[in-house]
């Protein structure tokens, strides 16, 4: 199917609309369309194909993936696009011969710098009151946030967003321009909202403080984003998932999130209180980042069933006597404050899958016992010379990744025969031919190493993938047709004649 440059986008909605009603539609089609129509083919492909697909434009391609659920969430910049989807969406059963397809949408308009922002809030307007009016299914997806005068009357905006189950506010700096009842509504959720699933409030100014009661008893997923206070004047049974970015939080209360599935807390203020004061018996992903606390007013013992706990660059003045919580099977630790040295003190459960240490300090694995059963393994940051006489991999590890630890040829890593990855990269390998590399290695990263040669070396036969980018390039040529089983190399541009593979082999250069 090809539309021509010359239709306007809403003449473009209406040709793929009906083009989808009356033909089968194939895995890749072109389309001769600008690039913000583009979007509006996208929405239409996401909303009508259960399938996955590709839009070809002159200028670039883009891959829409995973097809099968809704589109969620739609930016538009551009006034005409904004102006033709809300005319598509008031007309949207009569283009699709009255299927209403108008739930599945959820689409966030910046509208209130656009040339035409006048015209494109009277069609918001049209929309607010023609949900309002009429007894049809609201779509409940459909997510509109906007900025514009204060004279603007807000009463069918207002009933609107009562009704809509999920709100993104960006840019709130501006909610001075939408008049003394929207800031109420918007700030202080004072007014009903049965609907509201989802609230996204996503600024980098500061904003009256926020209030979170009844009003929002339904509410399943949070992510407040700003400098303003939240306070949390109930418990919010049905809350699963709760994210917070540069917020004050006030804790003069005690609530027990019963139902609270992920916990993310960045740049918080009052970090250790709200998790003393409060309970998690639910959630399985802890993540705290850029934060001042001291670790052990984190009492792990209220996240009964945790699994996922991430501390990055946790300034912690007192790090010693941190009871790392049982049954934890991933656990991230990014730190710049205090050496690493001091999880010595810390005792890794037996249950740990997955470990991620990084540190500015040098690692001191006289003082680490990794578990036994531990499947991956990343070590990154430090500085100095990698210790392998301390270095003890575990008997059964599958991913190792040994990253920017001044790592040397002669230096023996004893690995495990379950190997299947290992990452090196951006170490001080000069030759890996006294190097043992278990034979189940499928995935190998060299890169960014002084690697320039691979004479006397035999590389695992089972590789699949084999990292080679180097800031020196190979001086001799070398034949890996032996690596039948090899699928991608990766090299510098200019050492590509360098190297013999097989067939099968893709060969790719360095970003």
């Amino acid at each position: 199917m090809m539309i021509p440059l010359t239709y306007y986008p809403g003449e473009v909605v209406t040709q793929i609309l009906r083009f989808l009603n009356t033909s089968e539609v194939g895995n890749i089609i072109d389309f001769s369309l600008t690039y913000n129509d583009i979007w509006l083919a996208s929405i239409c492909f996401h909303i009508l194909c259960e399938r996955e697909f590709v839009i070809m434009d002159s200028m670039k391609p883009i891959e829409l993936k995973s097809s099968t659920h809704a589109v969620e969430n739609i930016c538009s910049k551009s006034s005409l696009t904004s102006i033709s989807l809300l005319e598509m969406m008031l007309q949207f059963k009569n283009l699709t011969h009255s299927r209403d397809y108008s739930k599945k949408i959820n689409i966030f308009f910046e509208t209130y710098k656009t040339e035409n922002s006048k015209l494109i809030r009277q069609k918001i307007f049209e929309l607010a009151h023609r949900f309002c009016q009429s007894n049809e299914g609201i779509p409940t997806r459909f997510s509109l946030f906007f900025c514009a005068s204060k004279n603007t009357s807000w009463v069918s905006l207002a009933k609107l967003l009562r009704k809509l189950g999920t709100i993104i506010i960006l840019n709130t700096g501006e909610l001075s321009l939408l008049g003394p009842k929207m800031c109420r509504h918007l700030r202080n959720m004072t007014n009903s909202f049965p609907n509201l699933k989802a609230l996204n409030i996503d600024s980098s100014g500061e904003i009256l403080p926020i209030e979170l009661g009844d009003e929002v008893s339904n509410i399943e997923s949070l992510s407040c984003k700003s400098g303003g206070l939240l306070k949390f004047n109930t418990a919010l049974p049905p809350l699963k998932h709760l994210s917070l970015q540069n917020v004050a939080i006030d804790v003069s209360g005690h609530n027990k999130f019963s139902n609270l599935l992920t916990l993310r807390l960045n740049n918080t203020v009052n970090t250790a209180c709200l998790v003393s004061r409060n309970e998690f018996p639910k959630v399985h992903e802890l993540h705290i980042e850029d934060t001042e606390i001291d670790l052990p007013d984190l009492n792990f013992q209220l996240f009964t069933n945790l699994k996922c706990l991430n501390l990055i660059n946790v300034q912690s003045y007192y790090f010693g006597e941190i009871t790392i919580p049982q049954g934890l099977t991933s656990l991230v630790i990014e730190e710049t404050f205090l050496p690493l040295m001091q999880l010595n003190y810390a005792s890794l459960p037996t249950s740990l899958k997955y470990l991620d240490l990084k540190t500015d300090y040098q690692f001191n694995f006289s003082s680490i016992k990794f578990p036994i059963n531990l499947k991956s393994l990343a070590i990154s940051g430090g500085y100095g010379d990698f210790n392998c006489r301390q270095f003890i991999c575990p008997p059964f590890l599958e991913e190792l990744k040994i990253t920017g630890q001044n790592l040397k040829s002669s230096h023996k890593l004893r690995l495990p025969k379950s190997l299947r990855l290992l990452d090196l990269t951006s170490n001080n390998i000069y030759k890996i031919s006294g190097m043992k590399l278990p034979d189940n290695i499928r995935n190998l990263n060299l890169s960014y190493n002084h690697l320039t040669s691979l004479e006397n070396s035999v590389l695992p036969i089972k590789l699949e993938i084999l990292y080679l980018h180097q800031s020196e390039s190979f001086g001799k040529a070398h034949d890996l047709r032996y690596l039948i089983n090899l699928k991608f190399l990766y090299l510098n541009a200019n050492d590509f004649d360098r190297f013999r593979v097989n067939d099968i082999t893709t060969s790719k250069r360095s970003l």
